[in-house]
């Protein structure tokens, strides 16, 4: 049996890239995250097609006709630089990336597009982590690189900010069991030409649900904390002691924990609306339980949802680089609501 097409795997989001495409708007960064590191392969080397394709079809997707088209099916593209973890250690190790690196910024042929492709890059270590992102800010001209991973929560919080995400996931997230409904709710609030005044109260709600997650985490450790550990810490001061910071440590771990949800909720918000704006029927759209939210609510244009994509990535690089979050909030909910 024949593998399948990358587009038949993930049609909404191959359309949605192609049209990206189509009208100029490639992204230099992508970080793709899926279950099987075979599929996302197989995914990432059918986007690289459709964006070396120098004769896109009128939807975007690659001719399959064309010079970059034929090597890239048939596996022998020259411009296509592959690093992996090495066999015996799955690790990719800094020497490994200065030579991926070097390779990276030599000269590309004309009428072609250099792809870097790192499989399973959360197996870098640290050192090839941080050797890469000066690549990955600003990477050379006519050079697109394409990150996958099974395991995003093993990369650096510097990689994720530098990337746009691209979900592939078999097994998604229904959000309704993650976040209230009162988190989405407030989302669909957000949209190009609501006003100060909408904006004002989204950032009123969102401050207020963002603020209530340490009270929530420290409810859920109680709530799961075994009495025992304080019996038998009662008359141990020492023991009390290391109890408590082990407390204090599962809060900040169930905090952080809820937080990187709420996080992952708005950026799959906007990523979703892109897909609508895009064009992609709701029938496939990855996350239908924002549906009803999204019901009535203003619909943007494909560049209007773009903009607001690049919005929300500023917003989490901005987290990222410890800005007040309270801050960070009220400049992304007035970024979006902005009339005009």
């Amino acid at each position: 049996m024949s593998k399948p097409l990358w587009s038949d795997e993930f049609p909404q989001v191959a359309h949605a890239l192609a049209k990206a495409k189509l009208h100029g708007r490639t992204g230099q960064a992508y970080l793709l995250i899926g279950d099987s590191t075979e599929q996302l392969e197989r995914f990432a080397i059918g986007w690289a097609q459709t964006a070396a394709c120098t004769n896109s079809l009128p939807d975007g997707m690659p001719c399959g006709h064309c010079r970059n088209c034929r090597c890239l099916l048939d596996g022998n593209y020259s411009e296509l630089v592959r690093l992996a973890p090495e066999s015996k250690s799955r690790i990719i190790p800094v020497d490994a990336m200065h030579e991926f690196e070097r390779k990276i910024i030599l000269a590309v042929p004309e009428g072609m597009l250099k792809i870097g492709l790192i499989v399973e890059a959360d197996c870098m270590k640290t050192e090839a982590s941080n050797a890469f992102l000066k690549t990955l800010e600003e990477p050379p001209r006519d050079v697109m690189l394409l990150l996958l991973t099974t395991r995003p929560q093993l990369l650096l919080p510097t990689i994720h900010s530098r990337c746009q995400k691209v979900l592939l996931l078999n097994n998604k997230f229904n959000y309704n069991d993650l976040v209230p409904k009162e988190y989405l709710e407030t989302l669909a609030t957000l949209h190009r030409n609501a006003g100060t005044r909408i904006a004002l109260r989204a950032i009123s709600a969102l401050q207020e649900l963002f603020g209530g997650l340490q009270a929530r985490a420290e409810e859920t450790v109680k709530a799961n904390w075994d009495p025992q550990w304080d019996d038998l810490a009662a008359e141990d001061k020492s023991l009390r002691k290391q109890v408590e910071e082990q407390k204090k440590n599962k809060i900040a771990t169930e905090y952080l924990r809820l937080r990187e949800v709420y996080l992952n909720t708005l950026q799959a918000w906007f990523q979703q609306r892109y897909l609508a704006a895009a064009g992609v029927p709701e029938a496939t759209l990855p996350q239908p339980e924002f549906l009803p939210y999204a019901q009535g609510a203003a619909k943007p244009t494909i560049e209007e949802a773009e903009e607001d994509n690049l919005a929300v990535g500023t917003f989490l690089r901005a987290l990222k680089a410890n800005v007040p979050e309270e801050l960070d909030l009220a400049a992304l909910a007035l970024q979006v609501c902005r009339k005009g």
